[in-house]
């Protein structure tokens, strides 16, 4: 008797073990979709470069990733972008060079958030911020706040 109890009280607790797990996956598997919709179809205003903020027009600085198609859609001061991109690995981002106009523009900014996006390994969202990184850096290359979302 005290066996059969025994094995019914481990059986239990392994199967409470292994529901909490899952359900543990699971969240983090839908944190993950969460930030990937939300960076997708969404408006991003760029606020800093390399942990500087951007000092220029914010309204000329914005990137959007369009999911059909794999594309974004910038603007870097006077010029306008297309870039492609790559999303893997939860939150693994890869950004690939574009086409653009090519309009002479009064600073470097536009040359710096190239530099940014082309680094690009990986980004996070916290609350309404994105934030884009290169592997084994601290700072952000850049951060964008939301704008609209689709």
């Amino acid at each position: 008797m005290k066996n059969i109890l025994f094995c019914l009280l481990s059986f239990g607790l392994l199967s409470l073990t292994s529901c909490d797990s899952t359900k543990k996956q699971s969240e983090t598997a839908d944190n993950s979709l969460s930030e990937t919709l939300k960076l997708e179809d969404t408006e991003w205003q760029l606020i800093a470069l390399f942990v500087e903020p951007i000092d220029s027009n914010p309204e000329n600085y914005y990137l959007i990733f369009d999911p059909k198609e794999q594309r974004i859609r910038a603007k870097a001061n006077c010029n306008v972008l297309n870039m492609s991109y790559t999303l893997s690995d939860e939150k693994r981002l890869s950004i690939k060079d574009g086409i653009s106009t090519k309009m002479a523009c009064p600073d470097d900014t536009e040359v710096r958030f190239l530099k940014a996006l082309r680094e690009t390994d990986y980004f996070e969202i916290n609350t309404n911020e994105l934030y884009l990184f290169q592997d084994k850096q601290i700072a952000p290359l850049a951060k964008f706040k939301q704008i609209k979302s689709n």
